[in-house]
């Protein structure tokens, strides 16, 4: 115990300058223990297996404004199946995939050859040792490939750039390395496209599903039949509609015509009336006038007469006959000239002729429109009563039609998704894009030089001081006066012994 206060010390713990003296001391020890340690870091070094590893990118683009195949979705208004970060890292671990990486790689020519022992092996076999169980036998091998093949590659998340990923791949062979980076992120590609694909596919098969049942709930031919009926009235309806306009349009001219002549048939009858009283006297007094004047004018002409044939002026005044017609003559041109100056009236028989002509004509008219009113009016309601009729008949299809219309709307719908969902899958692309180049190949060992160098140092120097304090500890002898105060305290030096060397 007394030994072991020596090497530690109060202040620093370790008292270095008294190990650097025991390191001086046990020369042997202090040359052996770091070179068996140096040597067998080396050995260590260069027993372990060189690994070779490669990557290549790729970009999960589904919610990348340049995805084309998103943009194509999201104009149809579809959405595809979406993978988060943990889903894209823990990409290909599952036993499918891997059945299906192993189904690629046993189509490649230098199958045989690929080196499949883990980085971590410490003794490789061949690829014939590995598959000897097998004896030749391919879905053997498949199962064999597919269960070593997830250790020999990795996805990895970039921390610089959203949604961007790479594909690692480590093994210990150059060709089998290069080979599986082919292949895995082929294969990881082609399965994203069959997911996608898939995804789809199955919203067509459910839709063309639901489609064929509800066509089959609802009689197609006969709902075809009344949409047809339905579009014969649409066509019937117009054609009557505008028949009526016709009619309504000739309806309402006549109409207005016969009420205009109706009125200008009573304005005349008005001024026929107005005007009859004052030009039938007027006509009146012309029509005597004239008579009077013939009669005033035979009455001269038989008094004339009748004096001719008398010989002297006594029997003339003798005479009654012509005492009675100089008495007529006289009231007749009394007569006259009560009646005025009617030459002054202008009024005849041709005047009174046109009035009447005029009325006439006026009644004539009237009852020629008055009577093609009656027959428009007569068509105008049979063409009414008829557009009725139709339309009552209309409203009662389209009625019927519309306790079929939710399912003729849901069979339009999925009939327009089908279309659109079959667009979609022929535009389908994966979403993870891979880059055109992979990175170059690299080796190294799983413990760099450096950190073995490192830790063959420390584990040497750490060695080294273990063995050097243990030798110390169970050697008896004492070399110096320092070993001797510290051990034997309670004696007292009385003098050192000369040294003879």
């Amino acid at each position: 115990m007394k030994k072991l206060n020596i090497v530690l010390n109060e202040t620093s713990i370790i008292n270095f300058p008294f190990l650097w003296k025991l390191v001086k001391r046990y020369k042997l020890l202090s040359i052996s223990v770091p070179l068996i340690a140096a040597v067998y870091s080396a050995y260590t070094y260069m027993g372990q297996n060189t690994i070779y590893s490669g990557n290549v990118g790729f970009k999960y683009v589904n919610e990348s404004s340049n995805s084309a195949s998103g943009m194509i979705f999201s104009m149809l208004g579809e959405k595809t199946s979406t993978l988060d970060p943990t889903e894209i890292i823990s990409y290909g671990k599952s036993v499918d995939f891997q059945y299906k990486v192993a189904d690629e790689l046993m189509k490649v020519d230098n199958f045989r050859k690929l080196n499949f022992n883990s980085i971590g092996s410490k003794n490789q076999i061949t690829f014939e040792a590995m598959f000897k169980a097998c004896s030749g036998n391919k879905d053997c091998e498949r199962d064999k490939v597919a269960r070593l093949i997830g250790q020999f590659y990795s996805v990895n998340m970039s921390n610089d750039v959203i949604d961007r990923y790479s594909l690692v791949v480590r093994s210990l062979d150059h060709d089998t390395t290069d080979t599986l980076v082919k292949v895995v992120s082929k294969a990881i590609q082609n399965d994203r496209y069959n997911q996608i694909r898939y995804f789809v596919s199955s919203q067509i098969k459910i839709s063309e599903n639901l489609l064929s049942k509800k066509k089959n709930e609802v009689d197609l031919e006969m709902i075809k039949g009344l949409l047809d009926k339905q579009a014969q009235f649409k066509v019937k309806i117009s054609s009557v509609n505008n028949k009526l306009n016709s009619v309504r349009n000739l309806y309402f001219g006549e109409k207005a015509r016969l009420n205009q002549i109706e009125t200008e048939l009573s304005q005349t009858k008005k001024t026929l009336a107005k005007s009859g009283k004052s030009t039938n006297s007027e006509l009146f007094k012309v029509t005597e006038a004239k008579k009077i004047r013939e009669r005033v004018k035979q009455l001269r002409e038989d008094i004339a007469s009748i004096e001719l044939s008398f010989e002297n002026q006594s029997e003339i005044k003798s005479n009654n006959i012509t005492k009675k017609l100089k008495q007529e003559l006289k009231s007749n041109e009394r007569k006259l000239a009560s009646l005025g100056d009617v030459e002054s009236f202008g009024v005849n028989d041709t005047f009174a002729k046109g009035k009447q002509n005029i009325k006439a004509t006026s009644t004539h008219n009237y009852n020629v429109i008055k009577d093609q009113f009656s027959k428009t009016s007569v068509e105008f309601e049979k063409v009414k009563k008829e557009l009725e009729v139709l339309t009552k008949e209309s409203t009662e299809l389209e009625v019927k039609i519309k306790e079929y219309e939710p399912n003729l709307e849901l069979i339009k719908l999925l009939e327009q998704k089908l279309v659109q969902l079959r667009l979609a899958e022929s535009t389908i692309v994966a979403d993870l894009i891979f880059d055109n180049y992979q990175s170059e190949l690299s080796s190294y060992k799983k413990i760099a030089k450096t950190k073995m160098i490192f830790v063959s140092i420390f584990f040497s120097c750490f060695l080294l001081l273990f063995i050097v304090i243990l030798r110390y500890i169970f050697d008896g002898r004492i070399y110096d006066e320092y070993e001797l105060k510290n051990n034997f305290e309670d004696l007292e030096i009385i003098g050192n012994t000369p040294d003879f060397h």
